[in-house]
């Protein structure tokens, strides 16, 4: 089953906090496998430059002990994922909505 854009962006607010590298490693595929497949995401840059893929790339350069992307880009994507989650939250209500009266 393939997440949706709130859950997805959800899912990167929410692996901040995480400490299982591999756990994050595996959302980090599932995410952009489904960003590809369901929501029109197109291309190497467009998926590197997604905020939640930013968030989650993020997440796995510092369980590595690796160099990670500054403070800006990561508060920039952060801030992207928090109105991803909730303005997609409101676009499914209102897409729920809209085939509920179609059906009717």
């Amino acid at each position: 089953m393939s997440l949706t854009l709130s859950q997805i962006a959800q899912n990167a607010l929410d692996v901040q906090d995480a400490c299982n590298p591999l756990a994050v490693a595996r959302l980090y595929i599932r995410m952009t496998d489904d960003l590809l497949a369901h929501h029109g995401v197109r291309g190497t840059d467009a998926i590197c430059n997604h905020p939640t893929v930013v968030l989650v790339a993020h997440k796995l350069a510092d369980l590595s002990n690796v160099g990670s992307i500054g403070g800006d880009a990561y508060a920039e994507a952060y801030i992207e994922c928090l109105a991803i989650a909730s303005l997609a939250d409101e676009l499914d209500a209102v897409s729920r909505r809209i085939h509920a009266e179609e059906a009717a």
